[in-house]
């Protein structure tokens, strides 16, 4: 009988350890997912930009692969609006390359939706010989060939397919209305292999440091 019950005794400790570690072992993973913010590599906001925020984004995926691009797309859309900010996909009315590189077609949309705000998410290759890490001139000066929204759209066709080992989210604050370059975060590189697992932290970081930086406004 006293065999029985510490037999007994000893299988509820061993179910209470398991318990403790399982719970243990969700607060490291939501402690990880509420530090992601760390993710970015570096950040550029233009100083010249005086607005009090942006209401509402349109999200674009500058990826070839359509399924791909609507999977980044509604990535950075959720946390957006899991952060209360107003936002939409543009795969919906611009569905291929040739719809972005209209620029009345893509001004319209734009008007339409009544957004303010274009956010652009590109992966880009890291080459074996260069530094995965910001680059300190960008800090002061826009990063190359990201002046006008436009133009980037207008070769939203060209970017080539990942075949680096190690890649980068970079991704682009727009003025809706003036279609110039508000803000520029690139994520800290990442195994090509986990690329869509990787989306999740770096909207996750992007959204957590434009609201911080106060380049978006709540309105849900």
């Amino acid at each position: 009988m006293k065999k029985s019950v510490w037999w007994r005794f000893a299988f509820l400790l061993v179910v209470a350890a398991i318990c403790m570690m399982t719970t243990a072992c969700g607060m490291i993973a939501i402690h990880a997912m509420n530090n992601t913010y760390e993710s970015l590599a570096g950040t550029r906001k233009d100083v010249a930009y005086s607005g009090s925020g942006f209401k509402k984004i349109i999200v674009v995926g500058l990826v070839e692969n359509d399924p791909t691009r609507i999977a980044y797309e509604n990535t950075f859309m959720n946390q957006l609006i899991g952060a209360r900010v107003n936002a939409v996909i543009s795969s919906i009315d611009l569905p291929d390359a040739d719809s972005l590189k209209d620029k009345s077609l893509v001004e319209r949309v734009i008007r339409n939706g009544s957004c303010d705000g274009v956010i652009t998410v590109a992966v880009k290759n890291i080459a074996a010989d260069e530094p995965p890490q910001w680059l300190k001139t960008w800090v002061v000066t826009p990063v190359p060939g990201r002046d006008n929204l436009f133009e980037v759209l207008a070769n939203a066709d060209k970017s080539l397919p990942v075949a680096a080992e190690k890649i980068r989210f970079e991704v682009v604050l727009w003025d809706g209305k003036t279609a110039r370059q508000v803000w520029v975060g690139t994520t800290t590189a990442v195994d090509k292999h986990w690329i869509s697992r990787e989306a999740h932290p770096a909207a996750y970081s992007t959204v957590k440091t434009l609201i911080k930086a106060k380049l978006l406004r709540s309105t849900l």
